[in-house]
């Protein structure tokens, strides 16, 4: 079975970090339930740049 792979990088609008943190972690929760998500990541560099990586 191939895998469907999908990056996102997301760069919130100054003073917007937390909240758009804050909603990713639900996204990211909801999405692991998921019966066909193998992986779900978020990352968050120094500069405030969110990257989703899904599996």
């Amino acid at each position: 079975m191939e895998h469907i792979i999908m990056t996102a990088v997301l760069k919130p609008k100054e003073g917007l970090q937390g909240q758009l943190l804050s909603e990713l972690k639900k996204v990211q929760a909801a999405s692991r339930e998921e019966a066909g998500c193998i992986k779900y990541d978020l990352h968050q560099s120094e500069d405030q740049t969110f990257v989703l990586y899904e599996v």
